[in-house]
């Protein structure tokens, strides 16, 4: 009986070597969730006029979504975007809401 030669079997290492593209996403995913702050600076000012909750909120539910989605998948950028913009929406929701029973 023959020998089968398999090319495909190389020992790759595990650990994929990084790109600069990865780098870029890393960064982005501290950076990206930062745009919300003035928002939130704004509302815990007590400016809340033309914010809408329902919008904020569905920002947070589909956070929560795309983060539980990153975890399940080991997307790091996605895991660490997505758990900023939770505390961002969550504030910004939790700000709006206090400021407008006032």
């Amino acid at each position: 009986m023959a020998r089968q030669h398999y090319s495909f079997h190389l020992h790759m290492s595990k650990r994929k070597q990084r790109t600069l593209l990865d780098h870029i996403a890393a960064v982005g995913a501290f950076v990206y969730p930062l745009t919300g702050l003035p928002q939130l600076v704004l509302i815990f000012r007590g400016e809340t006029s033309g914010v809408s909750v329902i919008s904020w909120f569905g920002f947070l539910l589909f956070s929560l979504l795309f983060f539980i989605y990153g975890v399940a998948h080991r997307i790091k950028p996605m895991i660490i975007t997505n758990m900023l913009w939770i505390a961002i929406d969550a504030m910004i929701v939790t700000g709006v809401i206090v400021h407008r029973m006032m």
